[in-house]
């Protein structure tokens, strides 16, 4: 009994430690406000080495999107970067990216996310950075929905081996040939009409 006891509880750290992995969104903070006044507007994106597998160097190229919604409908808003090299970004204390907004007309005044998509040569990572409120103008948000965590991080590993790893795709931009990876996801095929 306690052997199995003592199994499941090194399953479980295992699971934590994928569930985790490398990339821990550092900025915005918890409970940032942003006013937009219909300008042009740069967040910054910062993260850390988690200690966790993969690490941060095994990173070859990241991807950003503007997200929102709820943990079970994330909405891809604006692509703010794809596939750009993780030795850009990279510097002795942390990692950064700027988040340009140029168009914050289009944007509605909502609670918003960051998606940070890490990819490596066999696997790829999705995290999100805190939550934080993005409006036209000087504003007081649902400090419940400011503070709310937001959604999970997701690993998957996989290898040249017909056992692949499945991925929520709704939010992951990346164009099928900008890619990387033994592992490349593409838009599904429409369905044919019923009627001829």
């Amino acid at each position: 009994m306690y052997v199995s006891i003592l199994s499941g509880l090194v399953a479980t750290a295992l699971f934590l430690q994928l569930a985790r992995a490398d990339v821990a969104p550092n900025l915005p903070e918890r409970g940032s406000t942003f006013v937009t006044n219909n300008k042009t507007l740069e967040i910054p994106v910062v993260w850390l080495e988690s200690g966790l597998q993969p690490l941060l160097p095994q990173i070859v190229n990241y991807t950003f999107a503007l997200c929102r919604g709820p943990r079970d409908d994330i909405e891809s808003v604006v692509k703010l970067g794809t596939n750009i090299r993780a030795s850009k970004l990279s510097n002795t204390t942390h990692n950064s990216f700027e988040a340009k907004l140029s168009n914050t007309k289009a944007l509605e005044d909502d609670y918003y996310y960051i998606q940070i998509v890490a990819s490596g040569k066999e696997f790829n990572t999705i995290h999100y950075t805190n939550i934080f409120y993005l409006s036209s103008e000087e504003v007081y948000p649902d400090q419940d929905l400011l503070y709310a965590r937001p959604p999970p991080p997701v690993t998957n590993f996989y290898s040249q081996s017909k056992e692949t790893s499945t991925i929520d795709t709704k939010s992951y931009f990346v164009p099928y040939s900008e890619q990387t990876g033994s592992v490349k996801y593409a838009p599904m095929q429409p369905l044919p009409s019923k009627s001829v």
